[in-house]
């Protein structure tokens, strides 16, 4: 039942009620009424809010109004009952305003211990996800710095490097759901083969399931070769939660399935709908009902050992609600469960039947000269290091004037390159790559601009491509990525 409707039931319930105070109080003829009509007036204003009370207290009224009045003569009154009268209106008033304001404080620390609860709920549970992946890359760390032998090192660098992705996933998920709720994030649809979305799949679910000796099913029936315009990164996202999800909740052996169970093109849009089925523990029927609601977890004997923020299925929800979708699950303890996602009125283009050339993704970078923007002494070497086992020469600045300053004594055209971090003190990689743009010489224009940055939300991207940057890369940054942006920024 909507709000707007129950509000309606307790306002007629309202008037029910007084009038039926006020036909046992005319059939007994209760000398004292008001004792007992006002005792309707206090309980709708105390549970129901201020208009279902005001609506008792108007019958209530009106019955005193009568009671009160002169034999024979309707609303006229001697002296004493006037006073009465007066009394009673006077009464019914300050009831509904009392009753009213102490309902409304009482919602008020209702609604304060709630958000102090929901505020505490929030830094234990990000303290204990924090901590775990940090307490990984710290005691890993103390036991290389330890260890002699160059192969058990090796092990234990690779423990940090899963430690450092699950503390990154759980960041994303955390900036992906500030940026949904403040309605930061914006869809940027384009074309997504099915072959390029298989591709992906294989990549990140097929090892997932081989993992656990699972069995991962694809079926997309008899889609042909239409391609559906979506927001690439959003739908990947979408669709690895629910499946990593999945595997997570299907034992040894078991299956996990994505199905395409519907499409419907019309004109030049279709809607879609696409399930995720797995034969694993399902979910109790309680937690159901708070499936969607942040840094939820079903404990189970299954997934107690897994890393998860609880996060994966709210983002889900609200991804797939920005798209104008919808998302229903069935599941039952011990049964499995299904996730169905519709996604309605998405662009569909017809695919080019001729084969596309083969994608050339090998690059040379010896010899560039780069300019490394970065305040942070830790950062700017990593970056420094694998640019330079790149064969890439680097020239380093430690803050946004130091960079102007050192692009400007360089000869025109001998940097290749500018990395540029955002935050920075004195000056920020805004304002440098402002000032760099603006300088009179024929390179200051054209010159590639990189910005590496923390800065990850839409708007950052938005104001580092206003400010005349290139590309946008956020940290901790993907090395492979940055070989290959500067190998087509410098046409290598």
């Amino acid at each position: 039942m909507s709000t707007l409707h129950k509000n309606l039931a307790y306002r007629i319930a309202s008037i029910l009620v007084s009038l039926l105070f006020v036909l046992l109080a005319y059939i007994f003829q209760i000398p004292n009424p008001m004792m007992l009509l006002i005792l309707p007036v206090i309980y709708f204003t105390f549970s129901e809010g201020y208009i279902a009370g005001a609506l008792s207290a108007v019958i209530m009224g009106a019955y005193g109004l009568w009671f009160f009045s002169t034999p024979g003569h309707l609303f006229v009154y001697d002296t004493v009952n006037v006073q009465k009268v007066v009394m009673i209106v006077i009464a019914l008033l300050v009831t509904v305003t009392l009753i009213g304001n102490l309902k409304a404080r009482l919602l008020a620390m209702e609604a304060q211990e709630a958000a102090v609860k929901a505020r505490n709920d929030f830094l234990s549970r990000m303290s204990h996800d924090i901590r775990t992946p940090l307490n990984g890359i710290l005691g890993m760390t103390r036991l290389a710095q330890g260890e002699p032998d160059p192969t058990v090192v090796r092990g234990y660098l690779g423990k940090i490097a899963d430690s450092g992705h699950d503390l990154l996933g759980l960041v994303n998920d955390i900036l992906d759901m500030a940026a949904i709720e403040g309605r930061k994030v914006k869809l940027y649809v384009e074309p997504y083969k099915l072959e390029e979305f298989c591709s992906y799949l294989d990549a990140v679910i097929q090892p997932l399931c081989d993992h656990r000796n699972i069995s991962f099913i694809r079926d997309f029936g008899t889609w042909d070769k239409r391609i559906l315009c979506v927001d690439k990164l959003r739908f990947n996202q979408i669709f690895t939660n629910l499946l990593s999800n999945a595997v997570k909740c299907t034992p040894r052996g078991g299956r996990v399935e994505l199905k395409l169970e519907s499409y419907k093109q019309q004109g030049n849009f279709m809607d879609v709908t696409l399930s995720v089925i797995d034969n694993g523990i399902g979910m109790s029927e309680a937690f159901l009902q708070r499936l969607f609601t942040p840094f939820e977890h079903e404990r189970n004997t299954l997934t107690n050992n897994e890393q998860s923020t609880g996060l994966g299925l709210s983002i889900v929800h609200n991804l797939v609600t920005l798209a104008g979708g919808t998302i229903q699950v069935q599941s039952q303890l011990g049964a499995g469960s299904t996730f169905r996602v519709h996604l309605p009125h998405l662009p569909v283009l017809v695919a080019d039947t001729k084969a596309a050339p083969p994608v050339q993704t090998k690059h040379d970078l010896t010899g560039l000269r780069v300019l490394l923007c970065e305040d942070n002494e830790i950062n700017a070497q990593i970056v420094r290091v694998n640019l330079e086992q790149q064969h890439v020469d680097v020239l380093w600045a430690k803050d946004g004037a130091e960079a102007v300053q050192i692009f400007e004594q360089e000869p025109v055209e001998s940097l290749d390159a500018i990395l540029m971090d955002i935050r920075m003190p004195h000056v920020d990689g805004l304002e440098a790559t402002r000032r760099i743009r603006a300088l009179a010489r024929t390179d200051a224009g054209k010159i590639p601009i990189i910005a590496l940055t923390a800065d990850a939300f839409s708007e950052d991207v938005e104001s580092v491509l206003a400010a005349g940057m290139n590309e946008h890369l956020a940290k901790p940054v993907d090395m492979a990525y940055l070989f290959q942006v500067l190998a087509r920024l410098t046409g290598r």
